[in-house]
């Protein structure tokens, strides 16, 4: 693993230039604290509540069964054809703890996560897809093979079959897009293990971000068009000032 540190806007502003141009090869998650390991949300979530190691497959069952069923009763049939990992996604994206990580394929939406809420060093993880995959392969995992909680309850995932998927996860891009997802440009890590911390072999780089760049880095990402607003679409603001522009100026666009 590469471990980097930027001071300045204009370092930093150099290596996303760069790997702006890589989007097809690498993921990016940015992280407010510069010490925070590659966790999930799920481990960080049942740890702070001390639940037995042991029931920690049952209780994600149990909490993925609870969402799609509220889910589907409120929604009707939207979300019915919607495969586990995409229901997880949406989970995530409002604030439910799961299996999976945010990743992004745009470098500067890594960026703008990791610097927002920072109060000293911040981090950029990045991941290799393409050295993931190799990895994968020699070890005989097919494309997505997943051991996470199903529609069925029944096909819950067996513990005699986790030496098969501890080593190495999978980076996903979406099937299912929602408006967080599409504009954040996001996918997500799936780890071969949900109890453990991301293996660092497994990860290309981290990047460090001083604190002493963060007001600056954040004026030149917003100038770019990185800002909450734009990352977390309300389709009622939206719609608001639709309803606003058409009865202001002249009749034509814009």
């Amino acid at each position: 693993m590469q471990k980097i540190e930027f001071k300045t806007w204009s370092e930093l502003n150099q290596w996303l230039e760069k790997y702006d141009r890589e989007q097809d090869r690498f993921a990016f998650r940015g992280q407010a604290d510069d010490h925070w390991p590659l966790q999930t949300s799920l481990a960080r979530c049942f740890r702070d509540y001390r639940v037995n190691d042991h029931e920690w497959r049952k209780r994600e069952l149990k909490m993925y069964r609870e969402f799609r069923e509220c889910l589907l009763k409120s929604c009707h049939e939207m979300y019915k054809e919607w495969d586990p990992l995409d229901i997880l996604s949406l989970m995530r994206h409002h604030s439910v703890p799961t299996r999976i990580l945010d990743f992004s394929y745009d470098p500067k939406v890594a960026a703008y996560f990791a610097l927002e809420d920072s109060r000293g060093d911040s981090a950029i993880w990045v991941v290799d897809r393409i050295h993931l995959e190799k990895r994968r392969n020699e070890m005989g995992l097919r494309e997505y093979d997943y051991c996470g909680p199903k529609h069925n309850p029944y096909e819950e995932f067996h513990k005699d079959q986790e030496g098969n998927y501890r080593l190495v996860g999978f980076i996903r891009p979406p099937e299912r897009l929602h408006a967080r997802l599409a504009a954040q440009r996001g996918c997500f890590f799936v780890p071969g293990s949900i109890s453990q911390e991301i293996d660092n072999e497994l990860v290309h780089a981290k990047v460090t971000l001083s604190k002493g760049l963060v007001v600056e880095s954040l004026e030149h990402l917003r100038a770019e068009g990185y800002y909450h607003d734009a990352l977390f679409p309300d389709l009622e603001k939206i719609a608001l000032q639709a309803k606003r522009v058409s009865v202001i100026g002249d009749a034509e666009w814009p």
